[in-house]
């Protein structure tokens, strides 16, 4: 018996490295994931950075494995990438950073509601206008499904 075998109580299993490794990528449905570290390495920041803005910016909330370790997407990374930009390249404050996140937000918004205000597709193959009882049936629906939507989000 080995002097590794005999410090490990009889009850006791060592982990090996390649099953913690799987915890950490069956929480990542998506791909990829990065510890803390190695996103603070990419990114060209210290891991207190990355801490720290996550307290700052709620869009910044990276995943966790069982035993609590940070780790992040791409997409999480992508959102960071956006963040140093804010601060570092443009110089804004954090509270101009915030800002500036709520306008993007509200510009993609209005992009996603003005594609509603597009001509009804009658899905024929000719251009036929709807009849107006279709169109406001169908805005209705629209209407109804947008509310919906929006009470869903608050609920979250």
């Amino acid at each position: 018996m080995s002097r590794a075998q005999r410090r490990v109580s009889p009850g006791r299993r060592r982990t090996q490295p390649s099953d913690r490794k799987r915890s950490v990528a069956a929480n990542s449905a998506e791909g990829r994931t990065y510890k803390i570290g190695e996103a603070a390495d990419i990114l060209g920041l210290k891991a207190y950075v990355l801490r720290f803005w996550e307290s700052e910016f709620p869009m910044l909330r990276p995943g966790h494995t069982a035993s609590k370790h940070r780790v992040y997407s791409d997409e999480d990374l992508e959102r960071l990438k956006l963040v140093k930009r804010l601060l570092h390249e443009e110089r804004l404050t954090i509270q101009g950073a915030k800002m500036r996140l709520k306008e993007m937000a509200a510009e993609v918004n209005s992009r996603d509601s003005k594609q509603h205000d597009l001509p009804l597709v009658t899905g024929k193959t000719t251009e036929q206008p709807v009849d107006s009882k279709t169109r406001d049936k169908l805005r209705e629906i629209r209407r109804e499904r947008t509310i919906r939507m929006g009470s869903v989000s608050r609920r979250q």
